[in-house]
């Protein structure tokens, strides 16, 4: 019974997909989804490495956490 319940969480926790992910990304913003206070730092990150793209940095300007969405500008 153990045995079952510990694969029914391992995969609950694959198909949900814990951490921060890209949505969208360009030169001027950077949309991450998945985003509460145990991803804010990852998805924080993944803003850094697409406006680097860019030689931009990423500036925090929203979050939408009904949606669980944070928007990032690209800056110079």
């Amino acid at each position: 019974m153990m045995k079952k319940l510990i694969m029914f969480t391992l995969l609950l926790t694959v198909l949900t997909g814990c951490g921060a992910r890209l949505v969208s990304a360009n030169r001027d913003s950077v949309v991450v989804a998945n985003v509460g206070a145990s991803t804010k730092a990852d998805a924080y990150r993944l803003a850094e490495k697409e406006c680097s793209k860019f030689s931009k940095q990423a500036f925090h300007i929203s979050n939408d956490e009904s949606a669980g969405t944070a928007t990032y500008k690209c800056v110079e």
